[in-house]
């Protein structure tokens, strides 16, 4: 099962703030299903911040049992 965290705004466009997701596959397929799941995610997925065990990662990472997917908004200032 993968932790799957969401913060923020985003947090209020999927209506969770976590879950656990049977899922194994790369982390270009995981984040595809999860816009599935919630088509508003999409939008939102270009303007944050996406980590996968705390750490950056390529569509081809592999995700599986006890990895943890944080989305967030990007932060900015000024």
């Amino acid at each position: 099962m993968v932790w799957i965290r969401f913060y923020g705004v985003i947090r209020g466009v999927v209506g969770t703030r976590d879950f656990k997701f049977d899922f194994k596959g790369s982390m270009g397929e995981l984040l595809e299903t999860l816009c599935e799941l919630y088509p508003m995610l999409g939008d939102q997925l270009g303007m944050s911040v996406v980590l996968l065990n705390n750490m950056t990662y390529t569509d081809e990472d592999p995700v599986g049992d006890e990895d943890e997917i944080i989305i967030m908004p990007a932060l900015g200032g000024g």
